[in-house]
């Protein structure tokens, strides 16, 4: 019973960051104004062969490209996309997340294995009893983690290294206290 439960709440923490991430997701692209117009074409008589005379079908050479007004060119309207775009989530911020997914798991394995030999038992006393409840929790968490830092990350806050972090410390100790009862 105790695996259900702690399944259950790893996923329902999983769940509840997807759905608030979901729930805020904005559309990048409408800054941008391009008004496009077609010229149109003109009737080209073609002699009479194929029957589309004076039909507004014109030949491929005589098309007339599209005119853009609004931005002076697809590259300035590129240009102004790229600029508007919020900067990447780099190579910090995987490296703290990826380092706080490491640590999860090492302490998880560290603590399970130290359970099995029946030298330590769990510190936490609303963590569940069975591994796969553990794992649920644990990556749930980290998860969770993950997705609060990246959205502080986006909104430009300087301060979204703390919650990787906490969770470092966190696991660090575990895993500290894991190699001691080895």
């Amino acid at each position: 019973m105790r695996k259900i439960h702690g399944l259950a709440l790893g996923g329902a923490l999983l769940i509840a960051g997807c759905t608030c991430f979901a729930q805020d997701t904005q559309i990048q692209f409408g800054q941008i104004e391009m008004n496009t117009e077609l010229a149109p074409r003109p009737a080209v008589p073609d002699g009479g062969t194929n029957g589309a005379s004076f039909s507004g079908l014109a030949p491929a050479a005589s098309t007339a490209a599209p005119s853009v007004s609004g931005a002076a060119s697809v590259a300035d309207a590129i240009r102004i996309l790229r600029a508007s775009q919020h900067p990447a989530l780099g190579t910090r911020y995987f490296l703290l997340n990826g380092l706080h997914l490491g640590m999860a798991g090492l302490d998880l394995a560290l603590t399970q294995r130290c359970i099995d030999a029946h030298r330590c038992r769990e510190g936490n006393p609303l963590m569940p009893a069975s591994l796969a409840g553990r794992a649920g929790v644990e990556f749930g968490l980290v998860g969770f983690g993950a997705l609060v830092s990246g959205r502080m990350k986006l909104h430009g806050l300087h301060s979204w290294w703390v919650t990787p972090f906490i969770g470092i410390v966190a696991h660090g100790v575990g895993v500290a206290t894991g190699l001691a009862h080895q």
